[in-house]
């Protein structure tokens, strides 16, 4: 095969539903092939360049297509240009989930809201101020 590409394993494909444990309905329905058509695929029918990406991306990459949106779309094509530092990215959104997490255990007091959100962006510039100071 010349792409060695894993989406490119028509081989693995009835391996890879079952070692997911779906029927053939289930499985091909969340790549938009009906189930007579995945199991032509299955079988000895070579599978269309577009629905073996789609099976890469939903059922190998467990990645909800349908979520992906114009907004989104621009972070993931920054993403696949190396244009964002990805574990940057990773930490600053683990950082806000927990800055949101102490929102709500504050209730909003504002002067802690603000002392926290202050330590967040001292976290994001790379600084050591540490999140969560104001509860301790």
């Amino acid at each position: 095969m010349k792409n060695q590409h894993p989406a490119f394993k028509q081989h693995s494909v009835r391996e890879l539903r079952r070692k997911k444990g779906l029927n053939q309905l289930d499985f091909w329905s969340r790549v938009y092939t009906t189930q007579s058509g995945g199991s032509r695929y299955e079988g000895d029918r070579n599978i269309p360049k577009a629905v073996r990406m789609l099976v890469y991306l939903v059922h190998e990459l467990e990645i909800d297509v349908e979520q992906i949106n114009p907004e989104n779309a621009k972070v993931i094509r920054a993403l696949l240009a190396g244009e964002l530092d990805e574990e940057k990215l990773l930490q600053t959104a683990a950082l806000a989930r927990t800055l949101m997490e102490k929102v709500t255990i504050l209730g909003g007091s504002a002067d802690a809201l603000s002392h926290e959100a202050q330590a967040l962006a001292g976290k994001v510039a790379g600084q050591q101020a540490t999140p969560g100071a104001a509860l301790q």
